[in-house]
C-alpha cells in the first residue's frame, strides 16, 4: 500500500499485507507470502501507530493521487481504515489519501509466526453451502458468531447480513450446517431482490485470540 498524507504531502510506503482491517508486519525470517496457502494462525503482537512502520518516499500531489478512484462510486464500506476519522467521516473519498492522525489511531500486527489453520470446509450444494467449522485449538473455544454477507439488489449493489451462531466447541469437535446461496428480500412479492452469498465472515476476540476470517465464496 501507499499513502499520501495530507497537507504535508508527502508520499509512504505502507504495508504488503493485511487481514481484514488490520495491516501485518513481517517479523525477521517471517514470509508474509505464507498468508496466501489459505485460512492461517498468527502468532504476534500488536502495535498502536501506523506511522510508526511507513517509510517515505518522496512527495505526492493530493490532486492526483490514486484519482483513478475519484471517478467511481465508491461506498463508505469499501473504503480503508487508513481514510476514516474518530467521527466515523472520511479524511477523503479516495483510498491512501489520509493523513497523520488518522494512521496514528490505527494498530499493526507484527507477525512472530505462521501456521496452516484449517477451522473451515465447504461443500456447494444446488442452493446452498455446507459448512463444517472445526476446533482445532488446543483449549475450548466458546460459542461465536459467524456473519454471511450477501451482496445485491438493482443498481449499486448493496450488502445484506444474516447471523449463524456456533455452539461450544471443545478441541477436535466439529459443526456443521448449510447456508443458501443467494436470499430474496424486498416490501413486495413482484419487487423482491435477490442477494447473492459473497463471504462467510468470523470477527471475535476469546481470550487473546483474535478472529478474522473472511471465506469468499465463489459462485
Amino acid at each position: 500500500s501507499e499513502y499520501c498524507l495530507i497537507p504535508e504531502n508527502n508520499l509512504y510506503e505502507g504495508f504488503s499485507h493485511r487481514i481484514g482491517n488490520v495491516n501485518l508486519l513481517a517479523a525477521k525470517n517471517v514470509q508474509l507470502k505464507d498468508l496466501e496457502e489459505g485460512i492461517v494462525l498468527l502468532e504476534g503482537f500488536a502495535t498502536k501507530d501506523l506511522t510508526k512502520a511507513i517509510k517515505k518516499k518522496g512527495k505526492c500531489d493530493p490532486s492526483t493521487f490514486n484519482q483513478q478512484f475519484g471517478m467511481q462510486q465508491i461506498r463508505m464500506d469499501w473504503m480503508p481504515v487508513e481514510n476514516r476519522k474518530d467521527d466515523f467521516g472520511l479524511v477523503s473519498w479516495i483510498p491512501g489519501l489520509t493523513n497523520r492522525e488518522a494512521l496514528r489511531s490505527l494498530s499493526y500486527l507484527e507477525v512472530l509466526k505462521i501456521r496452516k489453520a484449517n477451522f473451515f470446509s465447504l461443500k456447494k450444494e444446488e442452493k446452498h453451502i455446507k459448512v463444517t467449522f472445526t476446533n482445532i485449538l488446543e483449549q475450548e473455544l466458546p460459542s461465536v458468531k459467524l456473519n454471511l454477507h450477501y451482496e445485491g439488489g438493482r443498481g449499486k449493489p448493496s450488502p445484506r447480513f444474516k447471523t449463524k451462531k456456533i455452539p461450544t466447541l471443545k478441541p477436535g469437535k466439529s459443526y456443521t450446517f448449510t447456508v443458501p446461496k443467494s436470499i430474496e428480500e424486498g416490501l413486495e412479492e413482484r419487487r423482491k431482490d435477490r442477494f447473492f452469498l459473497e463471504t462467510i465472515e468470523l470477527h471475535e476476540q476469546v481470550g487473546q485470540i483474535t478472529f478474522m476470517i473472511e471465506l469468499s465464496i465463489p459462485r
